[in-house]
């Protein structure tokens, strides 16, 4: 069944319909919304995980979700400023845990590069950060002089087994992951874990085509089907192969 079957017919679960409409629709589908709202149907027990969580609110496409529906997961967040603000911005949202590390292969240390705090950048510039240098640049993101705010500093890693042990979890309804170009690493060392998210939801914008294509072909071998729209890749595994897990 292709993923646009899927969401109609979660669509139609839940009283509604889609159109064809002769013209460019103003206001569209809320994807992950949508995703949640399926998932919360199909999973009493609904956990989701967060990679690259920022201050919970800058460019934060699952945050209306979080609240809108009082959900319960985990969010990531490597960088301590950052972290400090995702806490304090969740603050009275019951059910989250918060983690202070990236996602790794394995637990230890690592060097990651960030826009430095107070940098006179655009505000969404403040919550990149990766372990690729590459992906910060001025020129790859249209902000002049880019390149000279950003710098190199140490970040706790941290295994993703690891992490949900702390809380006797290996249960993810919803993973999302925005993590300036590591993303098709978590998602292959989520699915190497033995850890199969209903939904997957991550960032393809830095990845190179053929990294892509490997990531879709992984997740196709494991019943997902999927739809890239904008920079993310939507993925969600059908019923029937979430039953043989």
């Amino acid at each position: 069944m292709r993923l646009v079957d899927l969401a109609q017919t979660a669509i139609r679960s839940l009283g509604y319909d889609v159109v064809r409409l002769p013209h460019q629709v103003a206001n569209p589908l809320d994807m992950v919304d949508l995703l949640v709202r399926d998932a919360l149907n199909r999973d009493p027990n609904f956990f989701f995980v967060q990679v690259g969580a920022n201050d919970g609110i800058r460019d934060d496409g699952l945050r209306p979700s979080v609240l809108k529906y009082r959900l319960k997961g985990v969010l990531i967040e490597p960088l301590p400023d950052l972290f400090a603000k995702l806490q304090h911005n969740y603050r009275d949202v019951a059910g989250l845990h918060f983690e202070n590390c990236a996602v790794g292969a394995s637990s230890g240390e690592a060097r990651i590069y960030r826009v430095r705090e107070g940098a006179p950048v655009p505000d969404h510039a403040h919550g990149m950060a990766s372990f690729n240098r590459s992906h910060l640049t001025g020129r790859k993101h249209g902000i002049p002089g880019l390149d000279d705010h950003v710098v190199e500093t140490t970040i706790a890693v941290r295994t993703l087994p690891e992490i949900l042990a702390k809380y006797d979890n290996r249960h993810v309804s919803l993973m999302m992951i925005d993590t300036e170009g590591y993303d098709a690493e978590i998602v292959k060392m989520t699915l190497d874990a033995g850890i199969r998210p209903d939904v997957v939801i991550y960032e393809h914008l830095h990845l190179p085509i053929a990294t892509q294509a490997a990531t879709l072909k992984h997740l196709k071998s494991e019943g997902y089907r999927f739809q890239e729209a904008g920079y993310d890749t939507y993925a969600m595994r059908t019923p029937a192969s979430s039953k043989t897990m």
